[in-house]
């Protein structure tokens, strides 16, 4: 069976279509406006949704789509209520590849569909914004971005502090000399997110379909677990749908690491070390992650963990005193720049940035503001020239690459791993080099 004929035949497979009344004539609409559909009504895909329906003009939302049909009614009576009108529910994202009038969609689903849905997407014509992490795998990666140049769509990956003003500042200051010459990075995601433990049942919703859910990934038994929605999704902690939780939250930090840095392109090494202690947890991937990546003029470190609820971000504007530095070892989601003049902390979703100096002095600091909404109205307003979007499929690959990298390193034995980035294969290593392949029940690409 071809690729093509495979996707056709199994996106979201046999679940059909529900269709709620459309009322969208009432809603009027210019040339170059966006027509979109949201495919995966999740947590995430609600939160993009409610900061969508924040922006005045621009767009029309003219379907949301999820194989879970309750999910997909919560996120209708959301446009309903936000909007003033009923979008249309799927629950087969062919449905909108196929309506002509439907120029751009909004891809929130877990990882394991993501890349296969915005190539789909590409070859519909459609532009896209692609919730973050872009790939499953890098091959898939490379597939994504042959796709965006092949049919000339315009793709944002959702690596949302690239609009932030604060983050765009932050790396002006880098730029312009300021903080001296980088000589290493640190990057944080410790976050304490509730696991209810490692299922013991097979059941699902009644409302969905787990081999749709499945789509190309080989048969399995039912995992309940990996249904669960919330802060840490469930389907995060197997490594058939997800870069686990490395690929879910620390890679937002990675990436603003490498936006403030300039956007190196890869690393030439990396070594991870990794450990799963908590038997509340299923295992197949890791609770902690320390890993270094190796970039020459400077060093990038990544800690990762979903087990330490006593950190917190500070994310009300205002956070900052002009006084004092924040206390920032207690702020869970960070990036730390050590360059010869000064550290300069950023923290994510909002948090803002500070350079201390020589005796714990503050140099420079900006208040930040979440940048969600922006990062969706960046894609809006750029879709049609698709040169001014914040986060280009590139870049958005370069730092999945990361995330990549780093899972590699884990598990083929905890180890350090020689990397050629212009090739973006590891240096003869088989072994790790298989793990950057497409894992799909069929041989091929996308």
């Amino acid at each position: 069976m071809r690729r093509r004929d495979f996707i056709y035949n199994t996106l979201i497979g046999a679940a059909g279509a529900a269709t709620a009344t459309n009322t969208l004539s009432s809603c009027s609409l210019f040339e170059g406006d966006a027509v979109i559909g949201l495919i995966g009504c999740g947590q995430r895909g609600i939160q993009l949704l409610e900061q969508l329906c924040a922006i005045p003009a621009g767009y029309q939302i003219r379907y949301v789509c999820d194989i879970d049909q309750t999910r997909g009614e919560k996120a209708v009576d959301l446009v309903k209520k936000k909007l003033g009108y009923i979008p249309g529910l799927k629950q087969d994202m062919n449905d909108l590849f196929t309506d002509k009038e439907v120029n751009t969609v909004i891809i929130a689903t877990p990882l394991h569909w993501n890349a296969l849905a915005a190539v789909k997407a590409c070859e519909a014509g459609k532009d896209v914004y692609l919730e973050t992490l872009p790939s499953l795998t890098a091959e898939e990666g490379h597939n994504l971005k042959q796709a965006v140049r092949k049919f000339h769509t315009a793709l944002q990956t959702g690596f949302q502090h690239r609009s932030a003003a604060y983050c765009m500042s932050a790396r002006d200051y880098i730029s312009g000399g300021q903080l001296g010459q980088i000589v290493h990075i640190k990057t944080y995601s410790l976050r304490g997110c509730a696991c209810p433990g490692i299922p013991t049942d097979s059941s699902i919703p009644e409302t969905s379909s787990w081999a749709a859910w499945l789509g190309p990934i080989p048969r399995r038994p039912v995992v309940s677990e990996a249904l669960r929605s919330g802060d840490c999704p469930g389907w995060t902690n197997y490594w058939d749908f997800s870069q686990g939780h490395l690929g879910y939250s620390a890679s937002n930090a990675l990436d603003l690491a490498r936006m403030v840095a300039g956007d190196p392109d890869s690393p030439k090494d990396v070594y991870c070390c990794g450990s799963s202690p908590l038997a509340s947890f299923p295992k197949e991937v890791p609770q902690f992650q320390a890993i270094t990546y190796n970039y020459g003029p400077f060093t990038l470190t990544c800690e990762s963990s979903v087990s330490v609820p006593y950190l917190k971000n500070k994310t009300h504007p205002g956070s900052l005193n002009p006084e004092t530095a924040l206390n920032w070892p207690r702020v869970a989601e960070r990036v730390e720049i050590y360059g010869t003049n000064g550290l300069m902390y950023i923290g994510l979703h909002g948090t803002g940035w500070q350079v201390i100096g020589a005796g714990g002095k503050i140099i420079a600091q900006e208040q930040g503001q979440p940048a969600d909404q922006a990062h969706l109205q960046n894609f809006i307003e750029n879709r049609k020239n698709k040169k001014n979007l914040s986060a280009p499929v590139d870049q958005g690959h370069l730092s999945a690459m990361l995330v990549h990298m780093g899972n590699i390193a884990y598990r083929t034995g905890n180890r350090q791993l020689a990397f050629n980035p212009e090739k973006e294969e590891f240096t003869e290593d088989q072994e790790a080099n298989n793990l950057l392949k497409c894992r799909y029940s069929i041989p091929g690409g996308i």
